[in-house]
This record gives structure tokens, C-alpha cells and sequence, in this order.
């Protein structure tokens, strides 16, 4: 699986740009800012990190923060200050190299679509959660070009099953509105026109965004 996450895929594909240094970073300080609003967390993972982008942010906002991934090439590109932070992970078969109930914040984004098994990660991510803590998660909408225009793209669900799923796994499961526009939308470096172009476009077809939390009965 990680020979699909090398050096084709970050620099060369059509997420190329999305996972450069320079947008990427706007975007994820812009998507940091507004998780810090309602949220505060203490110890914050990030499942599926790339090149350590959204940990680099929480890390600037003094927040302790680790990331993990399956592609080596990604984690060996990141910033040399994050890298220490930042671990190599299969989350379908192997475990998140933490202690159980260790964070209070993990985040999952645009990582559930490209895995063909999904027990052993969502069992991990939960162990991994503090009883109060929260997930969040970012997946494609199943209607949107990019959903399965992405060969890496396994998992494609409708809203209605990644939420039965999420509760079968344990979690209590709310719907979130995308992030993708209204304060990040705003923040990310796009003229007027383009904005309101994107805004539009992405409406209807935006990606799915949950915030699951642990079951009181866990």
C-alpha cells in the first residue's frame, strides 16, 4: 500500500499542489484556527499526516502534537523541525505506537477513503481517545468528481454509512459543516471571483465532516 503514497503521488498527481508547502500550510493553519474555536485540546494526533502540515500548525499554537502515515516519503519531506513528531504507521494492520486513552483530539482527514479495511483503524483511533475526546473526520462526498477521480480512493460511502459505521465501531457521531467554506474559504489565497466560483461549485458536493465521540459506555 505505501508504494502508492510516494513521490508520483505527492508531487507530480492532481493533489500535487494541495500538498505543497505553501497552500498547504495556509489551508491547515486556517483549518487549525477554527478547530481551536470549539475545541481545546492538550495532546492532538493527526492519522494519515502526509507531510506533517497539520501538526506543524498545532505545534505553532504550542499544542502537543504527533502525526502518523504510511508513506515514508511524506514524512521524509516534512519540515526537519516536525519530523521528530511524526511516526511511519500502516493503520490497517499495525498500532498507533501510543498509549491508550493518550489524546484528547484526533484528527483524520481525507485518510478513511484510501483504506480497504477500516476495523483495525477506527478500533485504534478509539483506544487511543480519551473517554471525553474527540475525533475529526474529513471524507469525500461520494458525488463529487475528485471522490473516485482518485485512484487511491477504496471507500466511497454515502453520509448515512460512514455514520451507521462510526456507531458500530462505538461512537456517538455528529455531522459537522464543511470546512472547505464560509472562515477557511475566506482565508485561503484566492481572489474574490475564484472564491465565490469554489463556493458555489463545492456547495452541493462538499466533503463529509463528523466529529465522533467515545461512548459513555466504554
Amino acid at each position: 500500500m505505501e508504494d502508492n503514497f510516494g513521490e508520483e503521488y505527492f508531487e507530480k498527481g492532481t493533489l500535487s499542489g494541495y500538498h505543497g508547502y505553501n497552500f498547504g500550510k495556509t489551508f491547515w493553519k486556517a483549518l487549525v484556527e477554527d478547530i481551536l474555536e470549539t475545541h481545546h485540546p492538550k495532546r492532538v494526533l493527526d492519522v494519515g499526516c502526509a507531510k506533517g502540515f497539520l501538526v506543524e500548525c498545532f505545534l505553532d499554537f504550542e499544542i502537543e502534537a504527533y502525526g502518523i502515515d504510511i508513506s515514508s516519503y511524506a514524512l521524509q519531506h516534512a519540515p526537519d523541525h516536525v519530523r521528530p513528531f511524526l511516526k511511519q504507521v500502516d493503520i490497517t494492520q499495525e498500532p498507533i505506537p501510543f498509549p491508550d486513552q493518550y489524546f484528547d483530539l484526533i484528527t483524520c482527514l481525507d485518510v478513511l477513503e484510501h483504506l480497504s479495511e477500516l476495523d483495525h483503524a477506527l478500533t485504534e483511533m478509539y483506544r487511543c481517545l480519551r473517554k471525553n475526546g474527540k475525533i475529526v473526520i474529513k471524507v469525500p462526498n461520494p458525488e463529487h468528481p475528485d471522490a473516485r477521480g482518485d485512484v487511491t480512493h477504496i471507500t466511497i460511502l454515502s453520509r448515512k454509512a460512514w455514520i451507521e459505521l462510526f456507531v458500530k465501531y462505538g461512537f456517538e457521531v455528529k455531522v459537522l459543516p464543511s470546512k472547505s467554506r464560509g472562515k477557511i474559504l475566506k482565508k485561503l489565497p484566492f481572489s474574490n471571483v475564484t472564491r465565490r466560483i469554489a463556493f458555489m461549485l463545492r456547495k452541493r458536493l462538499d466533503n463529509y465532516w463528523f466529529e465522533l465521540t467515545p461512548l459513555t459506555t466504554r
